[in-house]
């Protein structure tokens, strides 16, 4: 029979096979396949927000055209009555 498995409880054996490292940014423990979580959530934050100013550079610094365009679409629907 195998010998004790990590379950959902970490035990000082998960820390010693590496199932469990430590985070030196954060000071947390986190699956040794994959990065911490934390690492992570800021990376993609740090890419979201490159990725937005390099729209708003291309963009010319001009404000959304989404914005623009739910203004208009607002006045465009209406039909005015004329009176004859």
């Amino acid at each position: 029979m195998a010998g004790p498995v990590c379950k959902v409880v970490a035990k000082p054996r998960c820390y010693q096979k590496g199932h469990l490292v430590r985070c030196n940014t954060h000071d947390v423990y986190h699956n040794g396949r994959s990065e911490c979580v934390q690492c992570k959530d800021q990376r993609l934050r740090e890419e979201r927000e490159e990725r937005n100013s390099r729209e708003r550079v291309r963009d010319g610094g001009n404000q959304n055209l989404a914005d623009n365009e739910k203004g208009k679409k607002g006045k465009k629907g209406k039909k005015q009555n004329k009176k004859k």
